[in-house]
């Protein structure tokens, strides 16, 4: 299944990079004129993010991309407005969006969960440019994408996919000053899925590890 592992990719990491792009550029802008300029620039990027022609060419399910590949892709819709990244902080961006979606990935408990991680990321958008007509239909047309795309998958299509994206990040451990200050990612880069003050949410249907059943021996 690793030729629909490219749009979930795409549409995650990219909407993780709004985030830490919105949050750097909002920080310190307290003049109207400065705030007004670092909207216009994300709206910019979030619109070349979810440009149709973009979108078209993720979604034609191409296999699973490179990491290489894939950072540069992302440097190239980071850079689509005025504002542009040195080599460090791109390295920077992109490991950070990497591990936030792994961890998102990780925490789930069925693999039909990546639409909806997929569809909270997006419906997200809305709020970083708010009451924008252009930014809703573009989110619009990546909803619709995403749903006629992912629609015809079944339950193993879906456990394929997710075990593609797991594969994908098998060996990105790369340590997280945020993640490891909530607890949530050790000093080796391996991340805490399991807080001991809270119960396992199980799968629908599911049954704690370990259950024993004892069955009735049948009469002869």
């Amino acid at each position: 299944m690793s030729s629909h592992a490219f749009p979930a990719l795409y549409l995650n990491l990219g909407v993780e990079m709004m985030y830490v792009l919105d949050q750097r550029l909002r920080v310190q802008k307290e003049r109207v004129e400065d705030r007004e300029k670092s909207d216009k620039v994300v709206k910019e990027i979030m619109l070349g993010f979810l440009a149709k022609k973009t979108l078209d060419e993720v979604f034609k399910g191409h296999g699973t991309p490179t990491r290489v590949g894939l950072k540069m892709f992302f440097e190239k819709v980071a850079h689509c407005s005025i504002m542009r990244l040195n080599e460090n902080s791109m390295d920077k961006l992109f490991d950070l969006m990497m591990m936030s979606y792994k961890f998102a990935l990780m925490k789930m408990t069925m693999p039909e969960q990546i639409m909806t991680i997929t569809v909270n990321h997006l419906r997200a958008l809305l709020d970083l440019v708010p009451l924008d007509k252009d930014i809703g239909a573009a989110v619009e047309h990546a909803y619709t994408m995403a749903f006629t795309f992912y629609r015809p998958l079944g339950p193993m299509g879906w456990f394929m996919l997710r075990n593609s994206l797991l594969v994908f990040f098998q060996d990105t451990r790369v340590k997280v000053s945020m993640f490891i200050k909530d607890c949530r990612q050790l000093p080796n880069g391996r991340f805490v899925l399991f807080d001991k003050a809270s119960p396992v949410q199980l799968m629908l249907g599911g049954e704690p590890v370990g259950l024993t059943k004892v069955g009735k021996k049948s009469e002869a």
